[in-house]
């Protein structure tokens, strides 16, 4: 997967590696890191997330203007780890 392999290059060169995260890549090119995958409607529909395990996710719906409105998992790994992820956060609610 040639995602992977940009998420990887980018953390290495810029120094991101064993930072958790993922690194969200736009028509082939890494745009940046977040902490963890939220707010989709900050990112164009079409982007990709990858995080340092390789899961990856594909911001879909909404628009170029308004962000997407979610994002999908593109494996059966990645969906696994996002709805155990939400599960985590919602008990450690208040």
């Amino acid at each position: 997967m040639e995602e992977l392999e940009t998420a990887h290059v980018w953390r290495a060169i810029n120094g991101y590696i064993g930072r958790g995260g993922v690194i969200v890549i736009f028509d082939g090119l890494a745009q940046g890191w977040v902490n963890e995958l939220r707010n989709p409607e900050t990112w164009r529909p079409g982007c990709i997330a990858v995080d340092e395990t390789g899961h990856s996710w594909i911001a879909v719906g909404g628009n170029d203007q308004g962000g997407a409105s979610n994002w999908m998992p593109r494996d059966a790994h990645s969906w696994k780890k996002r709805v155990r992820s939400r599960r985590n956060s919602i008990r450690d609610m208040p």
